[in-house]
C-alpha cells in the first residue's frame, strides 16, 4: 500500500542517521519554540496585568501573537530547507549550526504562508456547514462529525499543495497547479498519510502527562512529529516528482 510505504520510508529516513537528523533540525526547532514561549509569555503577562482577562488584550498583544507565529514558522522553515536538501540532494554542511540559502529560505517561508492560507480557505466552508448542521439539528456531535469528515480531504489537498515546498528548498520551481497534477490519483494515499501525521501530533498533545516532565515529553514528540512530516513530504516529492523508487 503506497501510503504505508511512504510512512515507513519517512520513518527510516528519520532514523537512518539520528545524529544528523538532530543536528539539522533540533536547533531550528529549539529557536522556534523559544521564540514562541517568549512572545506568548509576554502576552500572558499582559493578560495578568489586565486582571487575567484575555479579552482585554489589545492590538499590541495580537501583533505579538502574530510575531510568535512567524518566529515559529521561521524556525520550521530553517529546519525544513536543510532537511529537504539533505534528503533529496544528500547535502550536509556538517556544521553544528545548520546552514541554508537565503533565497530558498525566503521562497519556502512565503510559500508556506500561501499553503497555510489555502488550508484556512478550504476549512471555512467545512466549519460553516458544520455550524449549520449543528444548529439545524441541535446536535453538537453532528457538527463535530462534519468537521472531522471535512478535515480529512482538506488535509490531503493541503499536503498535495505542499509538494511545492521541497522544490523550492532544492532550488527548483513548482506551481500549485503542477503539484496537484503530479499528485493526481493519489488523493486517498495523501489522506491516509496526512491523517496519520496529524494523529501523531494530536496524540502527543493529549496523551502526555502534565508538569515539567510532560512539557519535555510534548516537546520531544513535537520535534519528532515535525521531522516526520518533513520526511513524508520529502519522500512524496522524491517518488512523485523525481520518480525515485521507494526502497
Amino acid at each position: 500500500m503506497f501510503s504505508i510505504e511512504v510512512l515507513v520510508h519517512a520513518v527510516r529516513m528519520l532514523f537512518h542517521d539520528l545524529g544528523t537528523t538532530a543536528r539539522l533540525t533540533l536547533l531550528p526547532f529549539a529557536v522556534a519554540v523559544a521564540a514562541d514561549f517568549l512572545v506568548m509569555g509576554a502576552i500572558g503577562g499582559g493578560a495578568a496585568a489586565e486582571g487575567g482577562d484575555m479579552a482585554q488584550l489589545g492590538l499590541g498583544d495580537a501583533l505579538a501573537g502574530l510575531v510568535a507565529t512567524l518566529c515559529y514558522l521561521a524556525g520550521f522553515v530553517w529546519a525544513a530547507v536543510g532537511w529537504h536538501r539533505y534528503g533529496l540532494l544528500s547535502e550536509d554542511t556538517g556544521g553544528l549550526i545548520p546552514g541554508f540559502g537565503a533565497a530558498e529560505f525566503r521562497g519556502y517561508f512565503w510559500a508556506s504562508i500561501k499553503v497555510g492560507l489555502a488550508m484556512f480557505a478550504l476549512l471555512v466552508p467545512v466549519v460553516l456547514v458544520a455550524g449549520m448542521a449543528g444548529a439545524a439539528t441541535g446536535n453538537p456531535g453532528l457538527a463535530n462529525l462534519v468537521i472531522m469528515l471535512g478535515f480529512i480531504p482538506v488535509l490531503a489537498l493541503t499536503l498535495r499543495l505542499s509538494l511545492v515546498l521541497p522544490a523550492i528548498a532544492i532550488g527548483g520551481r513548482m506551481t500549485f497547479r503542477e503539484a496537484l497534477a503530479v499528485s493526481k490519483g493519489y488523493t486517498s494515499a495523501f489522506a491516509i498519510v496526512s491523517l496519520a501525521t496529524w494523529a501523531f501530533g494530536a496524540l502527543a498533545e493529549f496523551a502526555t502527562p502534565g508538569g515539567p516532565v510532560g512539557l519535555v515529553v510534548r516537546l520531544m514528540f513535537s520535534w519528532f512529529g515535525m521531522v516526520l512530516s518533513l520526511s513524508v513530504l520529502t519522500t512524496l516529492y522524491g517518488v512523485l516528482v523525481e520518480k525515485r523508487e521507494l526502497g
